[in-house]
């Protein structure tokens, strides 16, 4: 069931508007504007429900942008999640999804956890628009997905604030070419773990 209080469903669906979504918000709006969307009824979420159903209700090419940070993990069906994002996004939409670096030991803590993230996950799953060097097969791929950026992010926690310093440069030094990127993934992720993945991706429908 849909909670929508301020009826922003209608409001997407009535047009004439940039519209963009935050997908499993929790109770923080990290993006200012942003319609928010969570399972859970948080302070902060303007509709509550399951992200399949809540997109159901939306029209075709109503959406201009998409964001999820640590929310794609845990989605049992991520195939059918991209080709939702696609009807429903514009041509052109930013899509922003953030998730946790397979190398990441916390992810094997949770349960929720369903999918597995690293540097050519969406290589397989968009037109692979990056400089990386590996390619990968195409079978999997969602038509009108063109992967733009990957950028690996590495931190920790307080208060260890000296490792998270040195976490920092060291992703500074990964980040600065897709040749890092992928000598990093290859040969030093069991080294030094990653933290979390960031993915930039363009809805093209022409």
């Amino acid at each position: 069931m849909i909670k929508d209080v301020n009826g922003f469903i209608v409001r997407i669906n009535a047009g004439g508007q940039d519209f963009g979504l935050t997908m499993g918000s929790g109770g923080t709006r990290e993006i200012p504007g942003n319609i928010t969307i969570d399972l859970l009824d948080h302070e902060n979420v303007d509709i509550c429900g399951d992200i399949f159903e809540v997109l159901a209700n939306l029209k075709d090419d109503s959406i201009t942008s998409i964001y999820a940070s640590h929310f794609i993990e845990h989605v049992q069906n991520l195939d059918s999640l991209l080709n939702e994002i696609v009807r429903v996004s514009r041509h052109g939409a930013k899509i922003r999804l953030i998730a946790p670096h397979f190398s990441n030991a916390f992810f094997y803590s949770d349960v929720t956890h369903r999918n597995f993230f690293g540097l050519y996950t969406f290589c397989y799953l968009a037109d692979d628009r990056t400089n990386f060097v590996r390619k990968v097969p195409s079978y999997a791929r969602i038509q009108h997905l063109a992967l733009m950026k990957v950028r690996l992010g590495f931190k920790s926690y307080r208060p260890f604030y000296v490792r998270h310093a040195f976490r920092r440069i060291f992703g500074m030094l990964v980040n600065s070419s897709a040749y890092m990127m992928e000598l990093y993934e290859e040969s030093f992720n069991s080294f030094l773990s990653c933290y979390e993945i960031e993915y930039v991706i363009i809805v093209d429908k022409q």
